[in-house]
């Protein structure tokens, strides 16, 4: 079992803490402070960095109604951070949208999901080349889409193209084909 990195500051602090380093506990102090502020100052800026982009991806939620069967789609080696391909699910809690990607490990979440779906977002995640896609769009209304190009192609044939934003893009999947404009033919679960 991997130890969690949110807990290695903790213990280079016990560390630090219970070693007698005698004369030069002071300089040595001075140097964890420096390096814990450079630290706090990198994560800050990174934090700061990032905000337009998630800005511009929060924009997509208004693409998808509230209460909608949403599918991520993330190429994990593709996505350029992992901020940006896990952003999907403030669409769960902010819009209401359902999606068995998220407490979905059995025996690992209290939740239990009683709807039966498709779901390629297992814990033993299947690759994006051997989903279902006739399932998917049987099962969801919407997919998101991030840094994963090679579903293009799939999701056209099953749905269409109602948004995009750089990496991002959202797929609205019509179970008897879409016709006209993708957002009037949607209805709620």
């Amino acid at each position: 079992m991997k130890a969690d990195i949110r807990l290695l500051p903790f213990l280079f602090i016990l560390a630090l803490a219970s070693v007698d380093l005698g004369r030069r506990a002071r300089v040595i102090s001075m140097i964890a402070v420096v390096l814990f502020a450079l630290r706090a100052g990198e994560v800050e800026r990174h934090f700061i960095s990032v905000q337009p982009r998630l800005e511009q991806l929060s924009k997509s939620f208004s693409a998808i109604p509230p209460g909608a069967r949403v599918l991520p789609v993330i190429d994990w080696w593709q996505a350029s951070t992992a901020v940006e391909g896990e952003f999907w699910a403030y669409g769960v809690i902010r819009r209401g949208w359902f999606s068995p990607c998220m407490f979905h490990d059995p025996g690992v979440h209290p939740f239990r999901i009683e709807l039966q779906t498709y779901t390629p977002c297992s814990p033993n995640w299947i690759p994006l080349e051997s989903w279902d896609w006739g399932r998917i769009r049987n099962d969801f209304d919407y997919a998101w889409v991030y840094g994963a190009p090679q579903v293009t192609a799939p999701l056209s044939q099953t749905g269409k193209l109602i948004d995009q934003q750089g990496d991002l893009r959202i797929f609205q999947l019509c179970r008897q084909g879409c016709r006209g404009k993708a957002q009037d033919s949607w209805t709620p679960p």
